[in-house]
C-alpha cells in the first residue's frame, strides 16, 4: 500500500523489481476502485486508486509479465467497514485535512494509531478473530468481485 502515494508508480515498481532475485515474486497491494475515492484517500495523501486494468498496466510497464495475477480482496466485509471508517474519519479530521500538505498526509498514513480506525479495543478480539471471520473467506472466494473489492493485490514473478 505504497504506490498510490507516488507520482511515478511504474518507476517505483521497476526499482522494487531490481531488488528481487530473478524468479522471485513481487506483491503489490493498492486501494481498489478508481470510482471509489473516499475521504480517507484525501486524508492519507493518496494520488490515485486502481482498478484491475490500471494495476495490470503498471505491472506490465514495470516489466512484470510472468505469472501476473490480479486478485481482489475485502469484499464484502471491508466494504461495510470502509463506509463506517470514512464516516468516523470525516467527523474527527474534517478540519485537519486542509492544514496538512500532501507530504504530511502521506507521512501520517503509515504511522496512525487511531482508535476505531486502525487500532481496536482488545475485547473486540473475542468477536472479530480468525475463527469468526473465516466464513467471509469462503464468501470472498465464491464471489470473486474484483470491481467491488476494497484492495487489489498484484502478484508477478521477476524474469
Amino acid at each position: 500500500m505504497v504506490i498510490e502515494h507516488l507520482e511515478d508508480d511504474v518507476g517505483f515498481v521497476k526499482q522494487l523489481c531490481s531488488n528481487v532475485r530473478r524468479g522471485g515474486l513481487v506483491l503489490i497491494a493498492v486501494p481498489a476502485g478508481v470510482d471509489k475515492w473516499t475521504y480517507e484517500d484525501e486524508l492519507v495523501g493518496h494520488l490515485r486508486r486502481y482498478n484491475p486494468e490500471t494495476l495490470e498496466a503498471v505491472m506490465r510497464r514495470a516489466g512484470l509479465h510472468a505469472e501476473l495475477n490480479i486478485i481482489g480482496v475485502g469484499f464484502p466485509l471491508l466494504n461495510l467497514t470502509e463506509r463506517i471508517r470514512n464516516w468516523i474519519l470525516y467527523r474527527k479530521y474534517a478540519r485537519t485535512i486542509e492544514q496538512l500538505s500532501l507530504i504530511e498526509k502521506t507521512e501520517n498514513s503509515g504511522v496512525w494509531n487511531k482508535r476505531w480506525i486502525n487500532s481496536f479495543p482488545k475485547f473486540l478480539g473475542l468477536f472479530i478473530n480468525g475463527f469468526t471471520m473465516y466464513p467471509f473467506h469462503f464468501v470472498q472466494q465464491a464471489l470473486k468481485e474484483q470491481e467491488k473489492s476494497v484492495v487489489l493485490l498484484a502478484i508477478a514473478r521477476v524474469e
